[in-house]
């Protein structure tokens, strides 16, 4: 034997089977995790763990709801010794020392030991909790005399073993009820989930599990039961039935819900060439009651999809307390019983929306869900919307949708959350989740605050008014109003949106486009005349309005985004070689070539008028007049004190003539700088500015200026 020590079962369907214990240890329970997985409703989440060490093997309970016992003793730790018998719940294993002794036989399942039974949750006095304290209470007395009658049964060992296999969780001895065939079941070899019937499928993501349960049945020997802590969930899915186009299918079952936990019966469909992913309607949530209840749905198979799963959801309404305390074994918070979940044909509750080819199918009565088929296949499925905080898309957790009311729109179907729906009230959030499948996923985008863009990986982004998938004839446009938050991301061969529609109740599904690429087609004639008389900015306006607003037509939307590229980067050359020139002129202190600048900054701006060009020419033309503001106060400044020279010169001279036109210059020219200078007179400081026989303003600071 490689390892020391081990553990063997010794009761239930893993009977014999041995269990070396590794050096790390290991832990058991019903929730997957754990290092062994024992399916057992007796058995917690995470009930117990071995731990070895230089001592030996220490065996810990982890909290459980029905205790671990070493023989008849309920311990919380202790050490384990070869022989000893461990007991979790009603599941019996024996501990080997390989070093003390070989392993004994297996006892014989016909006749089991009473030092065996002894030991076990029931024979302890101590009822097995796999149901509600409630429901045990109403048991009441039968249930005390019918536990001691099997007890005394197993002891004398006629039919003991019978009653140890296939004993009712509370020691129920009510008769069977006869499993009864359904007509037109799809689901007949697996409908009342019998021992050697095919299996149902659990989705192995869920944190908890249905098991087989005697006292959870309606007919025959088994029922289902989910023992649910807070923020546990599973899923049971039936064997696939192949379903034929145009027809309409019902799920009916029995279920009951307990506690903190709600229980519901869907129809998944799905298409077997895998050309779109799975859909599912929801059913009501089952009642809280005494007994299993009816519950049913009915839906139309959506054109595209072949096979049909009824389901089983069973979830917590109670959020954990905290995510750390997410491993740490719990108290049960509900539970959810189900049984003889049928699939049957049914009527076709309401007709499918159609307009033009395409065609949108409502799922389930009233709808939860939809689908989107066009000719021979499906564009848009798992649509639905969602209370908020039903989690993260991506979450393995299904989210069941709220009640859907479409209706035709003149462009498309306008789908929104039912006036009367669950959280329909104004101003709930509300969470639209809608899958794009391969034959779109292709082409996604999306247009609203900062314009058009494309997606091909992951992305959130905030103020879309809408969401365009495929291109050509085979377009699709989700519009939203108010501006929503999308986030998006690729997922096997499609993609998937989650878009928080914030006080918005649902989107349009647009699917005719005729009047929008009919606008577009005049813009884009607009556009190039714009351009052509020179008006740029209108141009690109225009052209924005074609991707933003219409991007219908590939080949209009291909010319609008190399059009406007084009236009914007001969916008950014203008704008770049003006700036060079403002250095020259910066670096000389040329007035003429600021000025130059200047109403070349004003021409871009102009022509770019309404596009980012047009900001930048814009702070172009600010910087160059400020520049230019103060470049001409520092020449006006030199100017005048060399005129003023001029002026006293020509007195000291008596040019009296000559001196009055220099005068009669400066008052014209600098009135508002001679004032502010006491100079008016001509008495005012002098500068010692050069003076010449030549025309007044001869100076080469004159000449520049002017």
């Amino acid at each position: 034997m490689q390892h020391r020590y081990a553990l063997r079962f010794e009761n239930g369907e893993r009977r014999g089977e041995t269990l070396p214990i590794h050096e790390g240890g290991m832990s058991f329970g019903r929730r997957p995790g754990n290092a062994v997985q024992i399916l057992d409703a007796s058995v917690s989440g995470r009930h117990a763990e071995v731990v070895l060490d230089e001592r030996g093997a220490l065996l810990r309970d982890l909290g459980s709801t029905n205790g671990t016992r070493v023989g008849a003793e309920r311990i919380s730790e202790r050490r384990l010794a070869h022989g000893d018998h461990v007991l979790f719940g009603n599941v019996r294993l024996l501990f080997i020392d390989s070093e003390v002794d070989a392993a004994p036989p297996l006892s014989e399942p016909s006749a089991p030991d009473a030092a065996a039974l002894a030991g076990s949750a029931e024979a302890a006095g101590e009822g097995v909790h796999t149901i509600s304290p409630e429901k045990v209470a109403r048991s009441g007395a039968r249930s005390k005399i019918a536990a001691g009658v099997a007890l005394v049964l197993a002891l004398a060992a006629a039919g003991g073993w019978w009653w140890w296999q296939g004993r009712d969780r509370a020691g129920e001895s009510s008769a069977r009820r006869p499993v009864e065939p359904v007509e037109g079941n799809l689901l007949a070899e697996s409908y009342s989930f019998e021992e050697g019937a095919p299996e149902w499928e659990a989705l192995e993501a869920a944190p908890a599990a249905f098991v087989p349960e005697p006292s959870a049945r309606r007919s025959g020997a088994n029922g289902l039961r989910a023992d649910l802590a807070a923020g546990e969930w599973t899923l049971l899915r039936s064997p696939p039935a192949r379903v034929p186009r145009g027809r309409s299918l019902a799920v009916r079952g029995f279920l009951r819900a307990e506690g903190s936990a709600e229980g519901r019966l869907g129809i998944e469909f799905a298409s077997s060439t895998g050309s779109a992913a799975g859909v599912t309607a929801w059913s009501d949530t089952a009642a809280e009651g005494a007994g299993l209840e009816l519950l049913e749905l009915a839906s139309e198979v959506p054109p595209g999809y072949d096979t049909a799963r009824a389901v089983v959801l069973a979830r917590s309404t109670e959020a954990p307390a905290s995510e750390s305390a997410a491993d740490v074994e719990r108290a049960p918070a509900g539970a959810v019983e189900a049984d003889d979940v049928a699939l049957v044909p049914a009527s076709a509750p309401k007709p499918p929306l159609a307009l033009g080819e395409y065609q949108l199918t409502p799922l389930g009565e009233p709808p939860n869900a939809a689908a989107l088929f066009k000719i021979d296949r499906v564009l848009l499925s798992g649509f639905q919307i969602v209370a908020e905080e039903a989690g993260p898309a991506s979450s393995a957790l299904p989210a069941c949708g709220l009640p859907l009311a479409a209706s035709l729109d003149e462009a498309g179907v306008r789908i929104e959350v039912a006036p009367a729906g669950q959280g329909a009230q104004r101003g709930a959030p509300r969470q639209l989740r809608v899958r794009v499948e391969p034959a779109l996923a292709g082409a996604v985008a999306s247009a609203g605050e900062g314009g058009y863009r494309t997606h091909q990986v992951e992305f959130r982004r905030e103020g879309v008014a809408s969401v365009l998938a495929g291109a050509g004839h085979d377009l699709v446009r989700l519009v939203f109003d108010p501006p929503a938050v999308v986030n998006g991301r690729p997922a096997e061969g499609g993609f998937e949106l989650a878009i928080a529609l914030g006080e918005g109740r649902g989107a349009l599904v647009q699917l005719a486009f005729q009047k929008e690429r009919d606008e577009a087609l005049n813009l884009s004639r607009g556009a190039r005349e714009a351009e052509a008389s020179g008006e740029l900015g209108v141009a690109l306006a225009r052209w924005g309005r074609v991707q933003d607003e219409f991007p219908f037509d590939p080949a209009l939307l291909e010319e609008a985004e190399k059009t406007r590229a084009r236009l914007v980067q001969e916008g950014w050359t203008e704008a770049r070689a003006l700036a060079l020139e403002v250095e020259r002129a910066r670096f000389f202190r040329l007035v003429d070539l600021f000025r130059r600048c200047r109403e070349g900054a004003r021409g871009i701006a102009a022509r770019f008028q309404g596009s980012e060009v047009e900001s930048a020419a814009r702070e172009l033309e600010l910087a160059v007049e400020g520049e230019l503001a103060a470049l001409e106060t520092e020449l006006d400044r030199s100017e005048l004190q060399r005129l003023l020279s001029i002026e006293a010169s020509l007195r000291e001279r008596k040019s009296e003539k000559l001196a009055g036109r220099v005068r009669a210059y400066l008052d014209e020219r600098f009135a508002r700088e001679l004032a502010s200078t006491g100079a008016a007179d001509g008495d005012g400081p002098v500068g010692d500015g050069p003076v010449g026989d030549g025309p007044v303003g001869d100076g080469s600071g004159g000449s520049e200026r002017r």
